[in-house]
């Protein structure tokens, strides 16, 4: 809707654009600016400036102002915040999502491409994913625009670039329809559970912690207990995540006891299942649970440190 013309310039004896036409063939400035401003929402305004070769600059003329994010609206930029439909409120998960997904985005671009991450900008990472999949649903286009920036900016590095990218995929998988284990990032997750290099095994069993729940249990359990009998770094890591599949551990012993492992690995896996049967599910877990913990008190401290609404460090 135009901005009323201003009422020094109105006259109630005619018409708004009898006087509109008069006010141009005389040449009157205040009118010309009123035009100019408003012939955009307006086609009888916008036809009347054509008759007359009023000149309606093209970012007025074709362009309409831009419609804000919520964000946008908060730091003041001018633009279509007043519509009928405003953007969504951000929740308080979004906000705390963006103040640690932009620490995260500007320690990497800090980093040597070359380096590998240090473990506190991997926890900001694995913080975001947590909130995501617990979340991400209710994430606005600002907080989605966002993974995409750390993706692209997680690419851009010499290490292997994907491992870094995926927790910003998986970020992203949040708002995409369909059943999770299908979708694309989720199913590198999973095809990389026994990933043959240790260290990007690792990482993936603790990606996986956090977005267990969409992970297809069944063929991420098989690729763990796989990891269980075969591999030197974190066998017992791979035994605490699948066991998060199950109910109760005595379920996900059950369910281990028949397994098939590889034939070679067969006595090296019931030495180690005999292990987590004597030391229970809940000792093979407790570095999940630890950088779990890690996580959520990084997110507290975060939104513990939010001003108040509006005025949040983001």
């Amino acid at each position: 809707t135009p901005d009323p013309l201003p009422h020094d310039l109105i006259d109630p004896d005619r018409s708004l654009l009898a006087q509109l036409e008069e006010d141009a063939i005389n040449g009157d400035d205040d009118t010309y600016e009123w035009l100019i401003k408003e012939a955009y929402h307006d086609p009888d305004i916008m036809s009347l400036c054509h008759n007359f070769r009023i000149q309606i600059p093209d970012n007025q003329q074709e362009q309409p102002p831009p419609v804000l994010t919520w964000e946008e609206i908060e730091r003041g930029r001018a633009g279509l915040s007043g519509t009928s439909e405003m953007p969504l409120a951000p929740t308080v998960a979004e906000r705390a999502f963006l103040a640690l997904a932009r620490d995260w985005q500007a320690e990497v671009e800090k980093a040597p491409k070359a380096s590998v991450l240090p473990r506190d900008v991997d926890i900001r990472a694995l913080a975001c994913l947590l909130l995501a999949v617990e979340w991400g649903e209710e994430f606005t286009g600002v907080a989605r625009e966002q993974m995409e920036a750390n993706r692209v900016t997680a690419a851009e590095r010499q290490h292997p670039s994907w491992m870094n990218e995926l927790p910003w995929r998986l970020c992203q998988s949040a708002n995409i329809m369909g059943p999770p284990p299908e979708r694309d990032a989720v199913q590198e997750l999973t095809a990389n559970l026994d990933h043959h290099k240790s260290s990007i095994r690792c990482w993936m069993m603790e990606i996986g912690w956090f977005a267990f729940s969409w992970l297809n249990p069944v063929e991420a359990a098989v690729r763990l207990l796989n990891n269980l009998a075969d591999t030197l770094a974190g066998p017992f890591m791979a035994a605490g995540l699948a066991a998060r599949f199950f109910d109760k551990p005595e379920s996900f012993l059950a369910f281990a006891r028949s397994f098939t492992p590889p034939e070679s690995f067969k006595e090296q896996y019931r030495d180690r299942l005999k292990y987590v049967e004597e030391h229970g599910v809940k000792a093979m877990q407790a570095p999940f649970w630890q950088s779990e913990a890690i996580c959520r008190k990084e997110i507290e401290r975060v939104i513990l440190g939010f001003q108040r609404a509006g005025e949040h460090r983001t």
